[in-house]
Formats: C-alpha cells, sequence, structure tokens
C-alpha cells in the first residue's frame, strides 16, 4: 500500500512564527477574512482561515498558481514571480513568496484596500523571515555553524 505524502520538515518554531505573524496581520487589518502560510508543495504550516474553508485545498491550490505564475514570469521576461493577485467579486486574494519554501495567501474582504492588502502581506512575510533569521542565527550560534534563510 503506499504511503501518504508527508508534509516537509518544518520546526515547530518556524510554524509559531508564521503563526504570529497571520495573527498581528490579521489583528491590524480587520477588512482580512483570513491567511495562510503553505509550503511550495501545498502543504498547510499555518492557518487563520474562517470554520468551512478548506485549508488544504486552499495551501494547494495556492502553491498550484504560485508555481504557474513563477512560470509565466519567466517566459515572458519578467524574471521571478513576486505575488499573484486575484481580484473576485467578493474581495481580494493576495499569494506571496516569504521564501523558497513557503508562499502567503490572504483573503480580503470587498471592503479592503487591494494596495493595502499586498503592502500588508509584505510586511507580515518580512517578519516571518525575521523571525526564521533569528532562530536560524540562535540554532548556528549554538553549533558554531553559519545557515542562510534565503
Amino acid at each position: 500500500m503506499r504511503q501518504p505524502k508527508q508534509p516537509p520538515a518544518i520546526s515547530k518554531e518556524a510554524a509559531k512564527a508564521c503563526d504570529e505573524a497571520i495573527d498581528a496581520m490579521l489583528a491590524a487589518y480587520p477588512d482580512l477574512h483570513g491567511a495562510l502560510v503553505s509550503t511550495a508543495d501545498g502543504h498547510v504550516v499555518a492557518t487563520r482561515l474562517p470554520q468551512g474553508w478548506e485549508r488544504g485545498d486552499v495551501a494547494a491550490m495556492a502553491s498550484s498558481m504560485t508555481a504557474l505564475a513563477e512560470s509565466v514570469s519567466q517566459r515572458t521576461a519578467l524574471s521571478r514571480c513576486r505575488n499573484v493577485i486575484i481580484e473576485g467579486e467578493g474581495g481580494h486574494i493576495t499569494l506571496l513568496k516569504v521564501d523558497r519554501a513557503l508562499t502567503l495567501t490572504a483573503v480580503g474582504k470587498p471592503t479592503m484596500n487591494l494596495g493595502l492588502q499586498l503592502s500588508a502581506c509584505r510586511s507580515c512575510a518580512e517578519q516571518i523571515c525575521r523571525s526564521m533569521d533569528a532562530q536560524a542565527d540562535g540554532v548556528a550560534s549554538s553549533t558554531g555553524s553559519t545557515r542562510a534563510h534565503r
């Protein structure tokens, strides 16, 4: 029997950093429905989505959309894709790369200003990176090694 695909190793500290960054963003921007951080292969790392929303499905589709946008960007000589914006009648969805392994997805209400949503996502992603870099620095200093997050 085939074994289910296991999520990649994301430390508890990294997942906690993602949770804290999402919580801070949602507290600061009440016009956001919710957000999640997922891996490049579509596994959920942290989530604050409304009840009833399929987290795994959203994470998997965010991964696919980000990969497709990356391919389109490269084929049209735009270099690397930084984000994807979906504008629907019921609001906006922003997909933003946190780093090579993680994507932040945020869902805004129709009352959320799109530019403000994108700015909030960038700040959230930067907070996650800073936390993960600090954790990596702490591990490196305790083991005597060096490690780059990005």
